[in-house]
């Protein structure tokens, strides 16, 4: 093939990159590093039998059963965090509950022993448990 008398040198360099030996989309020009072997890589992968070869891939079905196991391990996490996340506050409402009646017992034994030493100062009151020293 000739090109015509006359063609820029420049057009016939675009021909021969798109159309000849180190076409574009070519394995060879897929080699070349550059944008130029960027480009062809780009279209040798966008093509159909490019896809079909990825997909068929044993590295491909490897990552598809790591990604569904994932997804199982990451639904059984999900379930545990909330049955946890119920267990926690049901917890929390009995630990509200036996400190609010902590408190109203230690009120309680304030105004027993306050009675107590207004009605009779000599009375021996028992020391309280050590645990329970600050309190009162």
């Amino acid at each position: 093939m000739t090109l015509p008398t006359g063609t820029p040198w420049w057009v016939a360099i675009i021909i021969i990159l798109a159309f000849g030996p180190p076409a574009l989309g070519s394995k060879a020009m897929a080699a070349v590093p550059g944008w130029l072997g960027s480009y062809a890589r780009r279209r040798r992968e966008q093509t159909p039998e490019a896809k079909a070869d990825l997909s068929l891939s044993a590295a491909w079905q490897r990552q598809d059963a790591e990604i569904k196991r994932l997804a199982d391990a990451y639904d059984a996490v999900a379930e545990d965090y909330s049955e946890l996340t119920a267990r926690v506050d049901a917890l929390d409402e009995k630990l509200t509950e036996m400190t609010r009646r902590f408190w109203s017992a230690i009120a309680y034994v304030r105004q027993l022993t306050a009675v107590i030493r207004r009605i009779d100062p000599d009375h021996n009151i028992p020391d309280p448990p050590d645990d329970l020293e600050a309190y009162l």
